[in-house]
């Protein structure tokens, strides 16, 4: 029932979202896998200025093409692969089902509305992580590899295989979320001038990348917010629920490390709103297995029920102020009710210059 919901409710949207208008068109534009220009445009798209895309994308979006889906069908069917793979993801790691999918929209919903290639690269990690657990790296990196002709960000996920093997303590553990907070509250900027420096001696695409993300008219305040003090939260209750989230040590390791880079990118990165909104999303998966676990260890029943009308409240409050807008008017294609394309775009058009600055 969870996943035939997820598939009804992101899979059948229609033209909600912000980035739904480069993929309509980049769809709508590349030929299938059978056209006669389908090679040219695969390797030569971006040096006619046609936008970056990976390959991997674009093969799997002429594919779709290719058995005759419109934009819509194309949407369907990338949500169902999804769910298919964050299925195996749930059921492996997760006590509760039902909660880990609540779960599970809260931290990725604009990443399945918004970021469809990220979002492939997520959910093909997020299935790797069995193999993380049996300690078969061959067809860890061979999913992730797969993911990264998707999303170049998921490089950071091979690079995290030998992350997850790492023993950390609960001492080291707490010295480390002090030692991040203090960064984040004390608005210290350490990494400003160190991105732009190894960006520089790389050079190429990293260096345009980095001025773009440390570009000042990006950046943000550091402080007292409503996610500081979740993560605070969540922080604290990680060290109080320590030997539960440890009792399978292999599984452990790997969501409490991710937690810790999760907070290390929030934390350290906090002047960029761009790198912790499209890294820090990377590792907020660690949330799903946490916040699972931590509710099944409440052993008093009225504090669970409390603990999950916590979180209830506060996942609301967060989507409420996130997509009250325009933007965010959904509809759905299944129940034949949706605004059309160009009325959508004029909508899209006339605002967002309001919105996104």
């Amino acid at each position: 029932m969870c996943c035939f919901l997820f598939v009804f409710f992101f899979g059948g949207r229609g033209f909600i979202g912000w980035d739904w208008t480069a993929y309509y068109d980049i769809y709508e534009s590349f030929p299938s896998v059978i056209d006669s220009s389908f090679i040219n445009e695969l390797l030569f798209r971006e040096s006619e200025n046609k936008g970056v895309m990976e390959k991997g994308f674009l093969v799997y979006l002429a594919l779709m093409k290719s058995f005759g889906f419109n934009y819509f069908m194309f949407v369907f069917f990338s949500v169902f692969i999804d769910v298919l793979l964050v299925d195996r993801f749930i059921q492996r790691f997760c006590p509760n089902y039902a909660l880990a999918m609540l779960l599970f929209v809260y931290v990725y919903c604009n990443a399945e509305i918004n970021l469809q290639r990220n979002m492939k690269s997520i959910v093909l990690f997020l299935y790797s992580l069995q193999y993380v657990e049996q300690k078969k790296i061959i067809p860890f990196m061979a999913l992730n590899l797969l993911g990264l002709t998707f999303h170049f960000s998921a490089i950071f996920y091979i690079l995290s295989y030998w992350l997850f093997r790492i023993p950390i303590g609960r001492s080291v553990y707490i010295i480390l979320v002090l030692l991040l907070n203090a960064v984040y509250f004390f608005k210290i900027n350490l990494l400003g001038d160190l991105i732009t420096l190894v960006a520089g001696w790389v050079g190429g695409k990293a260096e345009v990348v980095a001025e773009i993300y440390t570009n000042s008219s990006i950046t943000r305040e550091a402080g007292v917010s409503i996610g500081s003090i979740e993560r605070l939260i969540t922080s604290l209750l990680v060290f109080v629920f320590w030997t539960d989230l440890k009792e399978h040590v292999e599984r452990g390791k790997i969501f409490i490390n991710s937690f810790i880079v999760y907070l290390i990118w929030i934390n350290l990165f906090w002047p960029f709103s761009i790198f912790i909104e499209r890294l820090s999303l990377l590792y907020m998966f660690c949330y799903i297995y946490i916040w699972s676990i931590i509710i099944k260890s409440v052993s008093l029943k009225k504090v669970r029920y409390m603990t999950l009308g916590c979180l209830f409240l506060y996942s609301t409050l967060r989507f409420g102020l996130k997509y009250n807008t325009v933007f965010y008017r959904y509809d759905n294609f299944l129940l034949l009710n949706y605004e059309e394309e160009e009325q959508r775009r004029g909508t899209f058009n006339r605002y967002k210059n309001l919105f996104y600055k």
